[in-house]
C-alpha cells in the first residue's frame, strides 16, 4: 500500500537538507501517535490496519522526507542514511526481525558486498522505534526513540560474511536452499505477497529454474543491542533494578 496525501493542502515534506535537520524532524514526532502524526500531515488512516502491512514504516519515511521510496539505495539518499522502524515491545525490545532489502537471485550473482544493495543499506542506518504491541490499539501507538547507527568494522565484516556465504549459494545454483537459519547478523527471508510468488535463478544444472522471492532481514538480536543503546536508562535499570 502506499501513502494518501492532499497534495494542494499538504504537500510531501521535502528531503532534510542535513543530518541536522533530519534530527529536529525526529524530535518533533518524538512521543506522538500515529493516528495524530496521520492526521496533522493529511493523510488518510488504513480501513483495515491489520491489512496494511508497511503502513507505520512508510508514515515515519513520509513525514522525515525519505526520498528512495522503494530504490535500492539509503532512504535519505544524499545524506547516505538508511531509515528502519522497529516495532517494540513494552520491554522497549523489537518484536520481529527487520527487512533491509531485496535480494535478486538473477542480477545480483557474483556482486561484491561493497557494491551491493545491502552494503548501501546498512553502511549508515537511522532507527525509529514505533510501540508495535497487540495490547495498544494502532491507532495510540507513540513514536518513541531514534538512534543512528554506523557498524563499526568488526560489524561490518559480519554482516559482509553473511552477504558472502548467501551469494556463494546463489553463485552454485543453489538458491532455494537459502534459509532463514543461515547468517549471525543478517538472514535471508521469503519475501513475497504469497507462497505463491515465485523468482527465476540459475540452478546448478546452469538452467533457469524457479523459487520464492528473498529479502535480507536483520535479526531481532542485532536490532535488540540496537534498541539497548537508543534506551540506555531503561535496560541498565532492567539490568541493576536495585541501582
Amino acid at each position: 500500500m502506499g501513502i494518501v496525501a492532499t497534495p494542494q493542502d499538504f504537500p510531501r515534506p521535502a528531503a532534510p537538507r542535513s543530518l541536522s535537520e533530519l534530527k529536529e524532524r525526529l524530535e518533533a514526532i518524538m512521543g506522538k501517535s500515529l493516528l495524530e502524526l496521520t492526521r496533522e500531515y493529511g493523510l488518510k488512516w488504513p480501513a483495515r490496519f491489520k491489512m496494511a502491512k508497511g503502513f507505520t514504516g512508510e508514515l515515519i519515511e513520509y513525514i522525515l522526507g525519505g526520498t528512495a521510496r522503494n530504490l535500492p539505495l539509503p532512504d535519505f539518499t544524499h545524506l547516505s542514511i538508511e531509515l528502519k522502524t522497529l516495532p517494540i515491545d513494552g520491554r522497549y525490545l523489537p518484536l520481529e526481525s527487520t527487512y533491509i532489502c531485496h535480494l535478486n537471485l538473477m542480477e545480483d550473482v557474483g556482486q561484491r558486498f561493497e557494491d551491493s544493495a545491502l552494503y548501501r543499506k546498512t553502511a549508515l542506518m537511522l532507527f525509529v522505534a514505533v510501540e508495535g504491541s497487540d495490547r495498544i490499539e494502532p491507532e495510540i501507538r507513540r513514536v518513541m526513540g531514534y538512534y543512528l547507527y554506523k557498524p563499526d568494522r568488526e560489524a561490518l565484516a559480519r554482516i559482509r560474511t553473511d552477504y558472502e556465504e548467501v551469494m556463494e549459494m546463489v553463485s552454485l545454483g543453489h538458491a532455494h536452499e537459502i534459509n532463514a537459519r543461515m547468517g549471525e547478523v543478517v538472514q535471508v527471508r521469503p519475501k513475497g505477497a504469497s507462497g505463491r510468488d515465485l523468482v527465476p535463478y540459475i540452478n546448478e544444472d546452469g538452467e533457469k529454474a524457479y523459487t520464492r522471492p528473498r529479502g535480507f532481514y536483520f535479526r531481532a538480536s542485532f536490532t535488540r543491542d540496537i534498541c539497548k543503546k537508543m534506551f540506555p536508562e531503561v535496560h541498565a535499570q532492567k539490568e541493576n533494578p536495585r541501582a
